[in-house]
């Protein structure tokens, strides 16, 4: 990773496609969850979402949860996001995208390694963290990230 002395001769955009290219080195992007079925694409510059609704005992407990853990409730979601992913693809690894600027529709690839021993606490911990690492490189492009990490296009 960067050190401050680097950041000070580097220019924002070769700051930002170090960033990337270190962060999603080795990787590869999305990780499959070994029961995907064919999609359809949506149009170029959408972001398709899903609208959850939750009981309010799933709700009380969710509260709970971020209270316990002094966390806001995407990380509880994006926890519980990582765990599912590793389970059903049998990777210690996932690789998702989360929202990145809130004027783009771009979305910034989160990269998660479980450990063996991973619990709920670390798996939480871990993914505040990385979205903290992240947060600086929210304006980059799904397109930038992409050429930065050396995939072939955007991950969509």
């Amino acid at each position: 990773m960067l050190g401050p002395d680097d950041r000070i001769s580097l220019s924002g955009g070769e700051i930002a496609t170090n960033f990337w290219r270190d962060y999603l080195r080795d990787s590869s992007l999305p990780t499959p969850l070994g029961l995907d079925r064919q999609r359809k694409d949506t149009a170029s510059g959408t972001r398709r979402t899903l609208a959850l609704s939750i009981t309010a005992n799933t709700a009380a407990v969710l509260d709970g949860l971020c209270d316990h853990f002094n966390v806001p409730a995407d990380a509880i979601w994006r926890a519980v996001w990582t765990i599912l992913r590793c389970r059903y693809s049998g990777s210690a690894e996932a690789v998702f995208g989360i929202p990145g600027h809130a004027d783009s529709p771009d979305l910034l690839p989160l990269r998660i390694q479980l450990d063996d021993d991973a619990t709920a606490a670390t798996t939480i911990s871990t993914v505040v963290q990385n979205v903290g690492n992240i947060a600086s490189f929210r304006d980059s492009t799904s397109s930038e990230v992409a050429v930065a990490a050396g995939f072939p296009a955007a991950a969509g």
